[in-house]
């Protein structure tokens, strides 16, 4: 049996806290109802949460019986009294916030990373697995909209996160005032036995990874209120993710609409409001900003640089122009997109790592591009992180366009994909790196 951490933080509300504090959740199904928590523990609305208690009554294995004498086994949290997974009594958390703004594509990006990371790892000599599957539900159900459908001729899409609602969030109750906890999705990273090199020192390395998925709105000025402190994680997290969307700003949309028909590209007032407060594009200069002031105050760190990594997630970069140096999105079967080699094959130790000289040239001619025409983002980002902390790399959860589909009852239109057309490209890349950034080097540079 593995050591308790001496210190536990929970993935809901944040609370640092030592294991004998932790609470148990009863398993009578009569005890239900628990002070803290209001509102239905599953989408359905038919199941309350189980009332938590501090045992004083134990069975012949040392199992904690609840009031009515049934042997418990899940913990919760003693703040917020929200579940937590086992293993994060053992293993040490690994925190990475996404942000983004509004329609950005948080959402498909995270569906499609977690199905392709988990392909990808044991190359990397890694087991990445749901580790506990009643909080991973929703991203298991964005994964499975792309690579669960029977019929893979069927337009698909995923709906917006909203900043309300029991599938995204938790409501925590104190007695006068209710607050809302964003519901992490918790992966164990773990390494195998048989193929990373440093399996031995395997309890001092693995990893409970914890995720979130904000609604774009949650990082808006003036957003973040004491009642509703839905991006909190940003204090506690390794590296943060920023999703930048090309198709959300005026200037880039000019320069895409030369060499992309993506109906993403389509001006605002053509597609309707996609910000909830106005026609207008999200600022993403500013929500980065925003990212920064919150991490900074979480930390009270002033007006130091952000020691923790920054990945700018060039988003749907299937509409980007060719850039030099960069992989070009537009046609998978170009040379550019061919020889990059981001990762590279191990021969001595059996084992594939990350290329990170390449990995960083990619970064420096996406930044020279986003320099050009969104040069207030790159002064952003380096204003609050150091510019050997930032990685620009180029994503697509899609792979190419998506389809204006009309709906069935002919009121207006969605944007859909067919599972059958999907080519993510560099999905995986950015959580492979923010691994390897880790002080624990889940993932291994060949550099």
């Amino acid at each position: 049996m593995k050591k308790l951490l001496p210190d536990i933080t929970c993935p809901h509300c944040w609370a640092h806290f030592p294991p004998h504090d932790l609470l148990w959740l009863a398993e009578h199904p009569d005890l239900q109802g628990d002070l803290r928590l209001s509102g239905p523990i599953s989408t359905k609305g038919d199941r309350t949460f189980q009332h938590c208690f501090r045992p004083i009554r134990f069975d012949l294995n040392n199992r904690p019986l609840d009031l009515e004498g049934i042997p418990c086994t899940k913990r919760a949290c003693p703040n917020c009294h929200l579940f937590i997974p086992e293993r994060l009594l053992d293993t040490p958390p690994l925190f990475l916030s996404i942000a983004g703004a509004p329609q950005a594509g948080k959402s498909y990006y995270l569906g499609n990373m977690v199905y392709h990371v988990q392909k990808a790892a044991a190359r990397f000599g890694l087991n990445f697995n749901d580790e506990a599957t009643e909080l991973n539900g929703l991203i298991n159900r964005y994964k499975n909209t792309f690579y669960g459908q029977n019929d893979q001729e069927l337009y698909v899409d995923i709906e917006k996160t909203e900043e309300v609602g029991e599938l995204w969030y938790s409501t925590i109750y104190d007695g006068i005032h209710k607050y809302a906890y964003p519901r992490p999705f918790v992966f164990g990273v773990r390494l195998k036995e048989d193929k990373h090199p440093h399996a031995k020192q395997k309890e001092n390395r693995e990893r409970i990874l914890c995720l979130y998925d904000n609604a774009g709105e949650s990082f808006l000025p003036g957003m973040e209120k004491r009642l509703h402190p839905v991006t909190r994680h940003l204090a506690e997290s390794s590296a943060v993710l920023f999703l930048f969307d090309p198709t959300q700003d005026p200037n880039l949309r000019s320069v895409l609409r030369k060499t992309s028909e993506d109906p993403q590209l389509e001006s605002v007032q053509d597609k309707g409001p996609r910000v909830e407060s106005g026609t207008q594009d999200p600022d993403q200069q500013q929500i980065l900003n925003v990212v920064a002031e919150r991490i900074k105050a979480e930390r009270q760190s002033g007006g130091t640089m952000i020691d923790a990594p920054l990945i700018v997630l060039v988003a749907k970069a299937d509409v980007l122009p060719p850039i030099e140096g960069v992989p070009c999105f537009q046609d998978v079967t170009n040379a550019t997109y061919k020889a990059v080699n981001t990762t590279c094959y191990d021969k001595s130790e059996s084992l594939w790592k990350l290329n990170l000289s390449t990995i960083r040239d990619i970064s420096n001619s996406l930044r020279a591009f986003m320099e050009q025409h969104v040069p207030q983002f790159v002064s952003a980002a380096e204003a609050n992180w150091s510019p050997d902390q930032i990685y620009y790399v180029p994503v697509s959860a899609l792979g190419r366009s998506p389809h204006r589909v009309q709906r069935e009852d002919g009121q207006g239109s969605y944007l859909a994909i067919r599972p059958d057309n999907l080519r993510p490209l560099f999905v995986e890349l950015p959580m492979l790196l923010a691994f390897h950034l880790a002080n624990n080097k889940l993932v291994l540079s060949a550099d």
